[in-house]
C-alpha cells in the first residue's frame, strides 16, 4: 500500500512538474513575442471648392430674350485633384416658360449642356482652375416672352485626389 501511495505521489509530482514547465515556457514565449511601442501619423487636410465662397451665380434675374453671357466656375484646391461639376435641375430652361434659353459648353453656342451633365477637369496642388459655361436666350415666338419665373440651375462639385 505504501508503494502504491509513493507511486501515486510520484505520478502527481511528475504531472505538476510537466504542467509547471509548460506554463513557464508558454509565459516566456508570450513575453518574447509581445512588442511594445508607439506609432505616429500625419493626416493631410485638403480642400477643393468653387471660388472663395463656394458659390457661383446660378440664377439669371436680368435675363430676357436676346441676352447671352457666361458663368465662370473658379475651382481651388490645396492638392492635385480631378474635379467634376455636376449640372442639374434646370428650372424654366430647356422646357416650360423659357424653352429657348439654354446652357452651352462653348461660346459659339453649338454644344448644349443637358440636365445631368458633368463638366470635368484637373487642378494642380495649390492651384486654381476655371470652367466656363455659356448661356444664350434667342428671340423666339410670341410664346417665348420673359415672365416673372426666373430661370436657374443647380450644380455641385466633387473632387478626387490624384
Amino acid at each position: 500500500m505504501l508503494n502504491k501511495l509513493k507511486d501515486n505521489i510520484l505520478t502527481v509530482g511528475i504531472i505538476v512538474l510537466v504542467l509547471g514547465i509548460g506554463i513557464a515556457v508558454g509565459t516566456y514565449a508570450y513575453y518574447q513575442t509581445t512588442v511594445t511601442g508607439s506609432v505616429g501619423a500625419t493626416v493631410l487636410a485638403w480642400d477643393c471648392k468653387l471660388g472663395s465662397s463656394g458659390v457661383v451665380k446660378s440664377t439669371f434675374a436680368n435675363m430676357y430674350p436676346g441676352s447671352s453671357g457666361s458663368i465662370t466656375f473658379n475651382i481651388t484646391s490645396s492638392i492635385a485633384a480631378d474635379y467634376t461639376i455636376h449640372i442639374t435641375g434646370f428650372t424654366n430652361m430647356n422646357s416650360g416658360t423659357h424653352a429657348a434659353l439654354k446652357l452651352y459648353t462653348d461660346s459659339a453656342h453649338s454644344t448644349v449642356i443637358a440636365t445631368n451633365t458633368n463638366l470635368t477637369g484637373s487642378i494642380s496642388a495649390g492651384g486654381t482652375a476655371s470652367k466656363v459655361i455659356y448661356y444664350y436666350w434667342p428671340y423666339g415666338t410670341a410664346a417665348e416672352t420673359y415672365s416673372n419665373a426666373v430661370p436657374s440651375f443647380t450644380y455641385s462639385i466633387t473632387c478626387n485626389q490624384k
